[in-house]
């Protein structure tokens, strides 16, 4: 039952590293290994029946998740390891040739892995951020607001309401990632925006290499090695390489001074490459190789929105970075950042609560609200022992119940 390749083999394997193989059902024997055949350009003298069973139990059952397709690095690795335990399904001259050239792309490709990984791992000359850096724009208030949906090209007014009306058009969208197991995010959240501020911090302090937990120390201002949040951060970094932003902000850029005909970004928030090594230990390490300027960031600084927090105002409060407490305290920073800037002409000192837990994606019952407000409580008398805010106090609303905070700066 030997099947005819429909082209060389160089040409196949250049092909299908750019596409994917669909497995046929293991119900058709035939049909199947007769496309195994022509997509690895094999020929086995051997029973349809058995290859159909050995191989398709092999690499479509026991080692891929998804059963109906598989990328063609993985497919070559299998079949490489597949014929390492069943040497006698490959003892044909033109089996052994295809196999060879299937063992050499293998080699190749992890070759090309251990380059990346020498690029990545040494973090030995890393400049730790004394800041944290914010990119603080209207487009960046509305992409990370998983309550607007900007996935169709939107114009914003990026501009106070007593000046000429300034638009930037803009438009997100996801795409998916070659992994298992990643879901293509449907929005950003706060802390997504939490852990991208971090990466420009990094950045901005001349790093273009990072690791996981760099990248929460940057945030938080403390370290961490608990495996879950470091997770949580390493998800986030994959939704933002995911997520795709067109800008259009010629007018602003004009406004600016910068002289220009066209100032347009197109490309993913996050572009970057990323390495996890696992020790024998038990314990790993992930590291991001930025490959260019983070977008937002690139935009802020063209528009002169960025902010700058010292390090020792993110460690000075004592509460438990959860996650929750994280993007609360990223919200905070903005709004008395911009309450400081005298720019702004802000008359209110105020925030609603109902306004930053919306933006933070925080819900709950009435105790579970009450805790959080505690901790924005918490936070904001931290910073006042420290000098960040002179004072603040809860402020209320109807039938005496506690609406936000009001701070003095």
């Amino acid at each position: 039952m030997n099947a005819t390749p429909i082209a060389t083999p160089d040409d196949m394997i250049k092909t299908l590293e750019k596409t994917k193989i669909y497995i046929m059902s293991e119900l058709d024997d035939r049909a199947f290994a007769e496309y195994t055949t022509k997509a690895t350009s094999f020929q086995i003298g051997i029973p349809v029946q058995v290859v159909a069973h050995k191989i398709y139990k092999y690499i479509v059952e026991e080692n891929n998740d998804n059963k109906n397709i598989i990328n063609f690095k993985d497919y070559a690795k299998l079949t490489v390891a597949f014929a390492e335990k069943h040497p006698d399904y490959f003892t044909g001259k033109t089996a052994q040739g295809m196999l060879k050239e299937l063992q050499d792309f293998v080699a190749k490709t992890e070759k090309q892995a251990m380059t990346t990984k020498r690029n990545i791992a040494p973090i030995g000359n890393y400049n730790k951020p004394q800041s944290l850096l914010m990119p603080n724009t209207k487009l960046s208030n509305f992409l990370f607001d998983m309550s607007r949906n900007l996935t169709q090209l939107t114009a914003l007014i990026v501009n106070n309401e007593k000046e000429p009306e300034i638009t930037v058009k803009t438009q997100l969208s996801f795409v998916p990632l070659d992994m298992e197991n990643v879901k293509i995010p449907k929005y950003i959240t706060a802390y997504d925006r939490a852990v991208h501020d971090a990466i420009c911090s990094i950045y901005a302090a001349g790093n273009n290499i990072m690791t996981t937990s760099q990248i929460y120390e940057a945030m938080t201002g403390k370290t961490t090695r608990i495996k879950k949040t470091l997770e949580k951060v390493d998800e986030s970094v994959l939704r933002l390489m995911m997520s795709l932003v067109f800008i259009d902000y010629t007018d602003q850029a004009k406004s600016k001074g910068l002289e220009t005909t066209n100032t347009t970004l197109k490309q993913n928030i996050i572009y970057c490459e990323g390495l996890t090594v696992n020790f024998p230990n038990g314990e790993s390490s992930t590291g991001w190789k930025l490959l260019q300027t983070p977008t937002l960031y690139q935009y802020a600084k063209d528009i002169g929105q960025i902010i700058t927090i010292d390090k020792s105002i993110l460690s000075a409060t004592n509460v438990n970075n959860a996650d929750d407490v994280v993007v609360l305290k990223h919200y905070l920073l903005r709004r008395i950042e911009a309450m400081k800037n005298t720019k702004n002409n802000m008359d209110s000192k105020k925030i609603l609560f109902s306004t930053m837990f919306s933006y933070c994606n925080i819900s709950g019952n009435r105790e579970k609200l009450r805790m959080k407000r505690d901790i924005v409580v918490a936070l904001l008398m931290d910073w006042q022992k420290i000098g960040y805010i002179k004072e603040f106090k809860e402020y209320r609303g109807d039938k005496n119940k506690i609406l936000g905070v009001e701070i003095s700066v």
